[in-house]
Formats: structure tokens, C-alpha cells, sequence
């Protein structure tokens, strides 16, 4: 009796392991595609859904492999390595493991500050108990970046908050391109750039969606003209409340689930748009570029491959073994703030600094060419 039952026990967790395996192995080749299928519906998504776990679902399919190994389960182990391997892209995309260092000496570099202020920390100066906008301008000013990129820029007038004159005074930088996305009373929403470069020909993408957008100028460094693109992609617009399952009902959860998946799938929807339009431009341009901001997505999704292909990412280049996560909810962080450049570039630096003066962590990187 023990024997068999012994057996029975066995039988059932190689069969709840195998399940396991197989659940973890198509959701990882799902997230995959998110890559190539532009999320135009909600079929068309869920491979973009299946890319917000990628990280962890990469992780779980190792541990797998590494068990199926141990325990002498082949084919399953073969199987774990060919999804691997299929996956090679995507991965390159979430971690780098070496350290891409100039093939040849270097005659200029540039420094950019890439940092969603989360309304400027809502331009508040009057909380003493925490002046955030003192102390983010504070450490902008020290950064000492040669071009800042700002998102989620909020400045107001009549002395109700810091001024765009105030902030401009307070950073120093000689020239600026600010463009509002709203106004609302005596509030001025949208980006700004801030150059110790003389800026030309700048240009906004405006899109229908009511707080983001693109930001497009270029940049005299010596005898060099460099494309910079500030970027605000599609926000998913998830509030405390889309959080709050402490309701019983089920028809409540339900209803909330629904909200927050449907969100994410409008959100998915308009960023595809948006980036197709910001490649467009890319591809138009004769100069060498530089692509910062917040996409509001992660690196395996088609926002990102769509801006990323033929560019290099600042912070893998020069940062390996590290997942950049510049995003946190609780503690689940993402990485959706980016510096991408040309391949002409070569990044050597780059630092994404956990200050909270926002929902966001800025990302500083160094290009040189």
C-alpha cells in the first residue's frame, strides 16, 4: 500500500510540474510576440499583458530547466533551452551581461537627464514638511547634464507655485523648448527640454490623447546636429482605487478587474499609434539621434521595439547585469524610462539614481562619438 501510494504521490507532482512547465513555456513565447503583434485589439493584446510579467516569467522557466536537470527530465529540459533561445531577443531587451565599450578613441561626449517630475512633485512649494520641487530642481541643477529631458512638467503662475521664469532661473540652462499639453486656471501641463546647446527647429507631435506628447529639436553641438525626442507616451491612468480590492462583493471585483484590463489594453492600443508615428519621424531624419523619456512601457513590448530597432539602448550598453527598473508600485518595479541613440553613439555611462522626489527614478547617461 505504501508503495503505491508513494507511486500515486509521485505520479501527480510530475504531472503538476509538467503543467507548470508548460503554462510557463507558452506564456513566455506569448510575451514574445508582444514584440512583433501590435496590440490593436484586446486578442491582439494579450501578448502585451503576458510582457508585464516577463521578468519573473523568464526567472520561473530557468528554475524549471535548472529542476528538470536535477531531476533527470530531458526532454523537458531541451525544451526549456529551445524557448530560451527563441527568447534571445526579448532578453537582450530586459539585461545585458557585458559592458559595450567605444571600438575606437572618442572625440566628444554629452550627458543627458532623462526624468519624469511627476508634475514637477505637483510644483509644491508650500509643504514644508517635504518642499520635493525644491529639492528635485535642486538636484537637477547638480546633475549638471548638458540636455535635460523633462516629462510631466507643471509650472503655474500668479504665485501659486513655482513659474516657468522661476524654474528656468533656478536651472540656469541657456536654452529651453517648453510645450504645454493642458492649461487649466493658472496651471501650464506638458515637457520641456533644457540645453546647454543652442536648440533649432523645434517641433511638438501632438497626439489625441489628453497629457501625452512628443517633443522633437535639434540640437547644435560643435559641428554636430543631433535629433532629440522627449517623449510622454500613452499613460495607463491607473488610480489608488483601481488598487483597492478590500471590497467583498464579486460583481465589485469583477467590475474592478475589468476597469483596470481595460485600461491597460486603451493604453497598449494608443502607444502602438504614438510609436509608430515617433519611428516614422526617426527614420525620417539625417542626423544622429538621441530618443529619451517615458514610454510608459517595458522592454519587451512593441512600443519599445518599435523605437529601439536599429538603436542602441544607453542604459544596457553601459550598464550590465542590472534591470533598470525606474518605476515602482509598491515593491514591483518596471523599467519604462529610456535613452536610446543612434549606433554611431557609444554609451559609457549610465546611472539611474533611486531619489524620491518622484513616481519616477531619473536616468542620466553619457554618449560619446
Amino acid at each position: 500500500m505504501k508503495s503505491s501510494s508513494g507511486s500515486t504521490v509521485r505520479l501527480v507532482v510530475s504531472a503538476l510540474l509538467y503543467v507548470l512547465f508548460f503554462v510557463v513555456a507558452v506564456a513566455v513565447i506569448m510575451a514574445d510576440l508582444s514584440l512583433v503583434v501590435e496590440p490593436v485589439s484586446k486578442f491582439m493584446a494579450v501578448p502585451s499583458l503576458m510582457a508585464l510579467a516577463y521578468e519573473w516569467l523568464i526567472m520561473a522557466l530557468i528554475l524549471l530547466a535548472a529542476l528538470a536537470l536535477l531531476t533527470r527530465r530531458w526532454n523537458m529540459a531541451a525544451i526549456a533551452a529551445v524557448v530560451l533561445v527563441l527568447s534571445a531577443v526579448p532578453i537582450s531587451h530586459t539585461v545585458s551581461l557585458w559592458q559595450n565599450k567605444p571600438e575606437h578613441p572618442t572625440e566628444r561626449k554629452i550627458t543627458v537627464l532623462t526624468y519624469n517630475t511627476q508634475m514637477l512633485a505637483r510644483n509644491n512649494r508650500t509643504d514644508k514638511s517635504k518642499p520635493l520641487t525644491d529639492d528635485m530642481l535642486s538636484y537637477i541643477r547638480r546633475q549638471n547634464a548638458d540636455i535635460v529631458l523633462l516629462q510631466e512638467f507643471l509650472v503655474f503662475a500668479r504665485n501659486k507655485g513655482y513659474s516657468l521664469e522661476e524654474i528656468k532661473n533656478n536651472l540656469g540652462y541657456p536654452y529651453s523648448y517648453i510645450d504645454y499639453k493642458k492649461y487649466s486656471g493658472n496651471r501650464k501641463y506638458g515637457m520641456a527640454v533644457f540645453s546647454k546647446y543652442p536648440l533649432i527647429d523645434k517641433k511638438t507631435i501632438r497626439y489625441e490623447s489628453k497629457s501625452n506628447q512628443s517633443d522633437m529639436c535639434l540640437a547644435l553641438v560643435g559641428n554636430d546636429t543631433l535629433l532629440i525626442v522627449n517623449n510622454h507616451l500613452e499613460s495607463i491612468k491607473l488610480t489608488n482605487d483601481n488598487f483597492d480590492f478590500s471590497q467583498h462583493s464579486s460583481e465589485q471585483l469583477k467590475e474592478k478587474t475589468h476597469t483596470i484590463v481595460s485600461k491597460m489594453l486603451k493604453a497598449y492600443t494608443l502607444r502602438s499609434q504614438q510609436a509608430k508615428v515617433v519611428r516614422r519621424e526617426i527614420e525620417n531624419s539625417p542626423y544622429k539621434t538621441i530618443v529619451c523619456g517615458d514610454f510608459n512601457d517595458t522592454p519587451v513590448s512593441f512600443t519599445y521595439h518599435a523605437l529601439a530597432r536599429g538603436m542602441k539602448d544607453a542604459y544596457l550598453e553601459a550598464h550590465p547585469l542590472s534591470l533598470g527598473h525606474s518605476f515602482y508600485h509598491g515593491l514591483l518595479g518596471i523599467r519604462i524610462d529610456y535613452v536610446l541613440c543612434s549606433k554611431s553613439f557609444f554609451p559609457t555611462s549610465a546611472n539611474l539614481d533611486k531619489v524620491n522626489y518622484s513616481d519616477h527614478y531619473p536616468l542620466k547617461v553619457t554618449l560619446e562619438w
